[in-house]
């Protein structure tokens, strides 16, 4: 099915949530898989819309609670701190969550600086210079090294075009620390982590499966920021089962 990010999903739904600069294609290997074993799955577009991560998590939380029956979220990076702003929101709405290459922790201030820089050169149409040394840092150095997976990466970025790369970035750098709404999130929850993840990397994941009252902590091997993107088989090796466990379908 298409996104359709305003209309309420189907009961028994997964929506995904792509991370910053990113759109169904970060989930284009997982999609085949998930709706063969029964999964109805739509992808949100919330983050394209918005200029706060507040104001993109309402919309997401908004359209669980227009729905009937249960919903999982599945974010990666940025995806998945808005699931778990949304599920905050919302909490009798999200039956469970997953969530890939994430922190719950604010950027430090060298990290805004950055995100602020690259907004600014974004704005002005200078993208492909600041994706090309992106790759290295997003990718696990195996997948930089294939210049098809590669090419998949920059083209959906470049697709998000200047000014929403650059309303993303910002939106990323203003979000609040996470951590306190932990506690409070009692939805069953994966917690998925790249072995070589450099932006996100394993004590970040650790931090979010020990403050969330019901998560379980996998590593994703041979995969950096982006395991959706970069091995989708061992993805789904430890979604399908997860999902199947849940009952909920």
């Amino acid at each position: 099915m298409n996104p359709t990010p305003s209309s309420p999903g189907p009961a028994g739904c997964l929506t995904l949530l792509p991370g910053l600069g990113c759109d169904e294609e970060l989930f284009a290997g997982l999609l085949p898989a998930l709706r063969a074993a029964g999964h109805v799955c739509r992808v949100s577009t919330a983050h394209t819309r918005h200029d706060t991560m507040a104001a993109m998590a309402t919309e997401i939380a908004d359209t669980l609670q227009g729905a009937t029956g249960p919903h999982r979220l599945v974010g990666c990076s940025m995806g998945a701190m808005l699931a778990l702003m949304a599920a905050a929101q919302a909490p009798d709405a999200v039956a469970g969550l997953v969530l890939i290459g994430t922190s719950a922790r604010p950027d430090p201030p060298d990290i805004v600086r950055l995100r602020e820089w690259a907004a600014g050169e974004f704005e002005a149409g200078r993208i492909d210079p600041v994706l090309a040394p992106n790759v290295a840092l997003a990718l696990h150095e195996d997948s930089a090294r294939d210049p098809v997976l590669v090419g998949r990466y920059l083209t959906m970025v470049r697709r998000a075009g200047g000014a929403s790369l650059a309303r993303q970035n910002r939106a990323v750098a203003a979000r609040a620390d996470l951590r306190p709404l932990l506690p409070r999130i009692t939805a069953p929850t994966l917690v998925l982590c790249g072995d070589a993840d450099q932006i996100t990397p394993l004590e970040h994941a650790r931090e979010i499966a020990h403050l969330l009252p019901d998560a379980e902590l996998q590593l994703v091997p041979g995969t950096g920021h982006l395991p959706t993107l970069e091995q989708p088989a061992r993805v789904l090796e430890r979604l399908l089962p997860w999902l199947a466990a849940q009952r909920v379908f």
